[in-house]
């Protein structure tokens, strides 16, 4: 429950700020003689793209890992679990289910 909320929020407010630059980006295309403006709000706007890609395919990254280790039964296999990273949450369930399947195993 605590990685889904932490993902939905982190995925929400880089989709808020991407819509704020699309905004600005728009508002600067339609303004004449905001040359300067457009390209910053074009940085903006690729800075805020980044940043949505990023968290998704970090999120990715960390499935495609838990099975990949599943597929190889590789129980061994750890996941990011800093505080503070945001994939903390997802980190422990996988280890977790890691440590069972191992436990299953043995």
């Amino acid at each position: 429950m605590g990685f889904d909320r932490n993902f939905t929020l982190g995925l929400v407010w880089r989709l808020a700020l991407l819509q704020i630059a699309l905004i600005g980006f728009g508002w600067a295309i339609l303004t004449p003689g905001l040359g300067a403006t457009r390209i910053m709000a074009g940085l903006l706007v690729a800075g805020a793209t980044w940043l949505v890609w990023a968290h998704v395919y970090r999120t990715n990254i960390e499935v495609a890992r838990f099975i990949e280790a599943l597929n190889h039964a590789d129980y061994a296999a750890r996941f990011d679990r800093r505080p503070g990273s945001g994939f903390a949450e997802m980190g422990l369930a996988f280890d977790g289910a890691m440590r069972r399947l191992s436990e299953q195993r043995s």
